[in-house]
């Protein structure tokens, strides 16, 4: 039986599925996996690892550095294959952009069904749901965050009406993270046009999606964020740092210094560097340290 067939097998994946199995230079892939069977744009999702699966391997759900405006998979590729060399299976996730009536409720619900999509689907793909891991780059470190706001805590999904998921996120990892939804470029205002915009028929729900305003954050995992002194993100990690040490949550912040290359998104554009290779270790180190 050859490579391809193997994990097939071992994954359960129809052959004459789409999106079977490729595999390349040690990285198998599913691509464009559907974790909502609607058929749009946003409910979609590639599964990257290196292994075959003796056991459940542990889950990292990766937004990219557009997702919440722009959600466009191909831009996490690189960095998803790097995190899946250090032996985990990575949830390379879209989710519904913000335009043509989506709103942020709709994408906390993409979020929901994308949770629940992996919890069904953990023996058809070897997944350990008890070892979730959520990251994010830029604009995705926002959905990230959302991400495990709603897993681990309790406002979120009540002020959504959503059963929570049977599973917590154990780490997030936020990388040159844009979070500030107060303030920011234009992406971030759109983002925070959008906020305000649902607060007209959902005040509560649009307090919640303000790290600021959400006194929901003690229950966040271990946080860990990358960031450079030449990082338009810089401001944003800092003033999380500081909510995170009033919340009591742990979380230990890498700041690299004088290098031009670690700007806004380096961890996704320079997914083989030394910077991007070095934070991986720490923040997986962080996470083990604080379990």
């Amino acid at each position: 039986m050859g490579i391809r067939n193997k994990a097939i097998s071992v994954l359960g994946i129809d052959r004459d599925d789409p999106a079977s199995v490729k595999a390349l230079n040690g990285i198998r892939t599913a691509s464009d996996l559907a974790y909502v069977s609607d058929a749009r744009t946003g409910h979609y999702t590639d599964l990257i690892w290196t292994k075959e699966p003796l056991s459940p391997l542990p889950v990292v759900i990766y937004f990219n550095s557009t997702a919440c405006v722009s959600s466009k998979r191909s831009r996490g590729t690189s960095l998803s294959k790097v995190i899946a060399k250090r032996d985990y299976l990575v949830v390379n996730a879209d989710l519904r952009d913000l335009k043509r009536g989506i709103t942020p409720r709709n994408q906390m619900e993409d979020v929901a069904e994308l949770l629940n999509w992996l919890i069904h689907n953990r023996e058809r793909f070897s997944i350990d749901t008890d070892e979730i891991y959520v990251t994010g780059s830029s604009y995705g470190a926002l959905a990230a965050l959302w991400t495990a706001m709603f897993a681990n805590g309790i406002r979120l999904a009540a002020d959504l009406g959503l059963e929570k998921p049977n599973t917590h996120v154990k780490g997030l990892g936020l990388f040159t993270g844009m979070t500030d939804t107060e303030s920011g470029d234009s992406v971030m205002r759109t983002i925070a046009g959008a906020i305000k915009d649902l607060s007209r028929t959902e005040k509560s729900l649009a307090e919640a999606l303000c790290p600021w305003s959400n006194h929901d954050l003690r229950t966040l995992p271990p946080v860990f964020q990358v960031t450079s002194d030449s990082d338009s993100a810089l401001p944003d990690v800092v003033r999380l740092d500081k909510l995170l040490e009033i919340n009591g949550v742990p979380h230990d912040t890498v700041t690299f210094h004088g290098n031009s290359r670690t700007t806004r998104g380096f961890m996704e554009t320079h997914a083989g560097d030394n910077e991007c290779a070095r934070a991986l270790s720490k923040m997986f180190t962080f996470f083990e340290e604080c379990q």
